[in-house]
């Protein structure tokens, strides 16, 4: 049989009379190594650092705590799991999300010397700077720290962490209000060190809804890997580096509500697994690229809300797998590409060009047979142009004339321009 030994912390407690003994909490090890023959040092300084962070994260308060300050086994705590590593137990991985964790983030959590996995994500309680000492866990593959309020910069010391494959520090708190950008909670701030280009091992990089302000440090087109960059809603600004390209394992780029300004670089487009490009809401300007058309798997973009301008691009047309496209209150003139939202496009679900330059003719609507499984979907037969707020002509096709979900979608069009079969005045088809 197995042998199984404990080690027993015990605290002071004085009574009537005596002083008696009362067991705290219990640490398991199987092999012996330290001259009072029980478990390694290495659990017994996991086990005094996370019972730490339960005292100072409120763990009384916590949804759940199933077995923490007890007497089983670590592996059995709520949220942790322990590995043998080189003939000791270590804990491994450390889950307490969701969790009501309350306070500050203590310099113990640096003890935690073999942790692979943190995620104490959506803790709202969690508040003041990361400690130093989290920059020391060099294990870290995953590191989870969104919708809290934790606060401070991201240091050089960032570089430490090579192995992490995972890093979310995602937020909700950072609003833009008209001109201005209002915190609700607090949120993480300052410029993007160059260093984040030596995580090279990264594939999921979230930043969004913070305050990170200055430049995309150019160091980010190291990150070969990465697969998912959520940079929305900072204050990031200045150009959109052109080091981007080295990004091609790239699937979505979320890059809305910044303050980037310049052209979109033809760099962007050489990332050619990118599923969803976003950039709306920033200051971008000059055209879309036509090399735009060479991303045959783009399923998503939006470009709405800048100052881009110039034609749209016939490679649009090139989109195949396009589902949604936005690039409304834009500066764009010219006339729809040819074909653009026909039978090469047979996804596109909805296209909003609204409140451009646009002129020339309503474009072709194809009846894509989606009704059965789409009822919900109120255009859900044909693709959801959105066209009101430019300068077309023409006439409008029946189908839209039929249909006022999809008619309220084009009209009305800009001042003193209209379309010959429908007046607006009257709302309903024209006899002209």
């Amino acid at each position: 049989m197995k042998n199984f030994t404990y080690i027993l912390f015990f605290t002071s407690m004085l009574c009537v009379g005596c002083t008696k003994q009362l067991p705290e909490v219990y640490i398991d090890g199987e092999v012996g190594n330290g001259s009072n023959g029980v478990g390694s040092a290495g659990i017994k300084e996991d086990s005094l650092a996370i019972v730490q962070l339960y005292k100072e994260l409120g763990g009384d308060k916590w949804y759940r705590r199933e077995n923490w300050n007890s007497d089983k086994p670590l592996d059995m705590w709520e949220g942790i799991s322990v590995e043998n590593i080189d003939g000791r137990k270590r804990i491994v991985s450390l889950n307490l999300s969701r969790n009501n964790l309350q306070g500050s983030l203590s310099p113990i959590i640096g003890k935690l010397l073999e942790i692979k996995h943190i995620d104490l994500s959506y803790n709202e309680g969690l508040t003041g700077n990361l400690p130093q000492e989290i920059y020391g866990l060099v294990n870290l593959t995953t590191l989870r720290l969104s919708y809290c309020c934790f606060t401070g910069t991201i240091p050089a010391e960032i570089n430490n962490l090579s192995q992490l494959d995972t890093l979310d520090l995602r937020n909700t708190s950072a609003v833009k209000m008209g001109d201005n950008w209002v915190t609700k909670m607090l949120t993480f701030s300052g410029p993007l060190p160059s260093e984040i280009g030596d995580l090279q091992k990264l594939r999921y990089l979230s930043l969004g809804h913070n305050l990170f302000s200055g430049k995309i440090p150019t160091s980010i087109g190291k990150l070969t890997m990465l697969e998912y960059l959520d940079i929305e809603c900072c204050m990031f600004a200045g150009e959109i580096p052109k080091t981007i390209s080295g990004l091609k394992n790239l699937r979505f780029l979320y890059g809305g509500q910044n303050l980037f300004s310049g052209s979109i670089p033809d760099d962007l487009m050489t990332l050619q697994k990118l599923n969803e490009l976003a950039f709306e809401q920033n200051k971008l300007e000059g055209e879309i690229p036509a090399t735009i058309g060479t991303l045959k798997e783009l399923r998503y973009l939006d470009l709405s809300k800048n100052e881009i301008s110039g034609q749209l691009p016939q490679s649009l047309v090139n989109l195949e797998a396009l589902e949604g496209i936005y690039l409304h209150n834009n500066q764009i003139q010219g006339r729809i590409p040819d074909g653009f939202g026909e039978d090469k496009q047979p996804h596109l679900m909805r296209c909003d060009l609204s409140n451009n330059k646009l002129v020339g003719y309503l474009p072709k609507i194809v009846n894509r047979g989606w009704s059965k499984d789409m009822k919900s979907y109120p255009g859900h037969q044909y693709t959801e142009f959105v066209l009101k707020g430019n300068r077309l002509a023409g006439n409008i096709p029946s189908e839209y004339l039929q249909n006022s979900y999809l008619l309220s979608l084009i009209v009305p069009q800009q001042v003193g321009y209209s379309f010959h079969n429908y007046d607006l005045k009257d709302n309903f088809p024209s006899s002209k």
